[in-house]
């Protein structure tokens, strides 16, 4: 079963490979930054991205939107939310962690609905409309929610989650040993063949191994906060260079349009990326 396993692999992660490796200045300016995002003056816990440019934060006391002009709107009341997670349709779900449940905010209203009871995901991975995979804290599985519904996928480990662009497979970080494993992602919504066809750089002797936060872009390109710093991985699996962490701590990460975000010890920090102009 694992030669079969490791033969389908490939052909899943097949639509990902190209032809050499991408040199990190094609993908961060070279010279560039981290330059803290001062129009968000107050303590942020949670942050999410959308592909407008436009950034979802999470304070103490309400969840606001900034958009490219800078320009801070409020999304929800919803005080103390640990995750966030924009849907297709433009409504959010939030992880609400007392009491245990997530959130859903249509679009257009700050009032949430509650979507599901009993779990408070510290990562999310939109699937589909209503239906994504969480992390739990303490707990290394993967799951899959649904309205009023959620149910056991993968027995981990697991700690940050991410999608790839065709949805086809899921990319899983752990806290143990530094590493990052795919999934493929079957019909059902079901999970099989896991490997570890992503190899970031190891955490010297001494540095916690964590892989924090998981995203990819438009280019499926993969980015995983680490313990050593924000790494990039062509969508092959290959290592493009590490972005050291902001104010030296792991954190948790958001892309929205051309930007990337950290968050790092409450304080939100940006950084340019590069895409090839058609």
């Amino acid at each position: 079963m694992r030669n079969l396993a490791t033969m389908i692999l490939p052909l899943v992660l097949a639509p990902l490979v190209c032809a050499q490796d991408i040199p990190l200045s094609q993908i961060i300016p070279e010279k560039s930054n981290w330059a803290q995002v001062r129009q968000i003056d107050k303590k942020v816990l949670a942050v999410a991205g959308n592909p407008d440019g436009s950034i979802l934060a999470a304070l103490e006391n309400e969840v606001i939107r900034l958009d490219k002009s800078n320009t801070i709107s409020k999304v929800s009341k919803s005080a103390g939310i640990i995750a966030i997670l924009p849907q297709d349709d433009g409504s959010i779900y939030l992880s609400h962690p007392k009491p245990a449940r997530i959130l859903h905010v249509p679009l257009g209203k700050d009032e949430p609905e509650i979507f599901c009871e009993g779990l408070a995901p510290t990562a999310m991975a939109l699937l589909s409309r209503g239906k994504f995979y969480a992390d739990l804290p303490n707990d290394p599985s993967i799951y899959m929610v649904e309205k009023n519904s959620f149910r056991k996928v993968d027995d981990g480990p697991c700690a940050s989650l991410a999608l790839d662009l065709s949805r086809s497979t899921l990319f899983a970080g752990t806290t143990e040993t530094l590493q990052i494993a795919t999934l493929r992602v079957k019909a059902d919504g079901n999970l099989d063949a896991r490997d570890y066809y992503v190899a970031p750089r190891k955490a010297p002797p001494g540095t916690p191994a964590l892989v924090t936060d998981l995203k990819v872009d438009s280019l499926n390109r993969i980015y995983a906060a680490t313990s050593i710093g924000v790494q990039v991985f062509d969508p092959t699996g290959r290592l493009c260079g590490v972005l050291t962490n902001p104010n030296g701590k792991p954190g948790f990460i958001a892309i929205a349009g051309e930007t990337l975000y950290c968050l790092s010890d409450g304080k939100l920090f940006s950084r340019p990326l590069l895409f090839a102009k058609k």
